[in-house]
């Protein structure tokens, strides 16, 4: 091998030909599908479908929760505490909301970083019980 003197304008010509040892990876090239596993590939999908079917579910758990008003509709001032209706009702209504931002939020840092993802909708899918959890509360104010 041969070295030219700095500033040399040949030396800026020269092409070095291309070995085996060298091999031409082009930077835009995807990665091999061979090279994620096969876990990874189920985990995205599995998590797409439970978080979408969470939010279908948070409709059906809000629309509930709305009931919870209806509670106080036999009370006068005097015999019932508002306050707790009102708590009932927004944790009814709200809360299975909640849950479902907090699960996107968490499932696509995990996604993100690599790591399965698929049971956090399932853990966060507890929330969609708070219209239980509303009634309850609300049902406390109603005497």
């Amino acid at each position: 091998m041969t070295t030219s003197p700095p500033g040399d304008p040949q030396a800026a010509l020269s092409v070095t030909p291309l070995t085996a040892a060298s091999p031409a990876v082009s930077p835009a090239a995807p990665p091999d599908a061979d090279l994620v596993p096969a876990r990874r590939r189920r985990d995205v999908p599995a998590t797409v479908v439970l978080l979408t079917l969470q939010a279908a579910l948070a409709v059906g758990a809000s629309f509930t929760g709305l009931f919870i008003a209806m509670a106080a509709d036999a009370c006068s001032p005097s015999s019932c505490r508002f306050g707790f209706v009102t708590a009932g009702f927004y944790v009814g209504v709200l809360l299975p909301w909640v849950g479902v931002l907090v699960a996107v939020v968490l499932a696509v840092a995990r996604l993100r970083a690599g790591r399965p993802a698929w049971w956090v909708p399932v853990v966060a899918s507890v929330t969609l019980l708070s219209p239980v959890l509303g009634s309850a509360i609300a049902s406390a104010g109603v005497s």
